[in-house]
């Protein structure tokens, strides 16, 4: 025997029931769809991060780059010496005219050793070459047994020498003799280049009047 009541509450409770399971399930995909919203917010920042921090990381790595290529044009960037007689005036293939006196003493005309590379001396080496017997009687030179076919007497000097880029240092004159009518010179000058600079000229002895 059924009772009409009871199929009515029956009825009603599985409504209810119904009705909060359609409740729940809205709010399960409401949940889902906030999930997944979130999830693709997250994918997004994510991306959009790593999209950003590969920007920062390129843009640091270029900015490494400059200051290493700034730091590399100065390790490796080098000294350069320029020979020359006067000051705009290069020694190469230059005769000197010089005044000697009687006893066959001279004075070594003044040189100029010009720094034309883009970083500072330190340090030189300069060697004389000459083809004939010289005599130089400045402190500063040492005489040594020539290592150049063609040169008969190498003078050597070396020690600490700043010059400056674009900077000049004259060479002080030396007192000398020689009783030759001219003499062929060769020049070197050593700073630390991948070669030495060096020029060679004609002194041309003229009597002293």
């Amino acid at each position: 025997m059924h009772d009409p009541e009871l199929n009515q509450k029956v009825t009603r409770l599985e409504a209810k029931i119904e009705s909060q399971d359609f409740v729940i399930s809205k709010q399960i995909d409401s949940i889902k769809a906030i999930f997944t919203l979130t999830s693709i917010l997250v994918t997004v920042f994510v991306f959009a991060s790593g999209v950003y921090s590969v920007y920062q990381n390129h843009e640091m790595a270029n900015e490494l780059d400059r200051k290493f290529a700034e730091l590399a044009k100065d390790a490796f960037s080098k000294p350069f010496l320029e020979l020359r007689r006067l000051q705009q005036d290069l020694l190469e293939g230059k005769t000197i005219e010089v005044k000697r006196q009687d006893t066959s003493d001279f004075n070594f005309p003044n040189l100029i050793l010009k720094n034309t590379g883009k970083r500072s001396t330190q340090f030189a080496s300069l060697r004389l070459y000459s083809n004939k017997k010289i005599k130089l009687k400045n402190l500063g030179w040492r005489e040594l047994p020539s290592d150049l076919q063609g040169y008969e007497t190498l003078y050597w000097q070396s020690g600490d020498l700043k010059i400056s880029p674009d900077e000049c240092w004259i060479l002080d004159s030396a007192e000398a003799y020689c009783n030759e009518k001219e003499i062929k010179c060769l020049l070197k000058a050593f700073c630390g280049g991948e070669r030495p600079a060096e020029a060679t000229f004609t002194i041309l002895f003229q009597s002293h009047i």
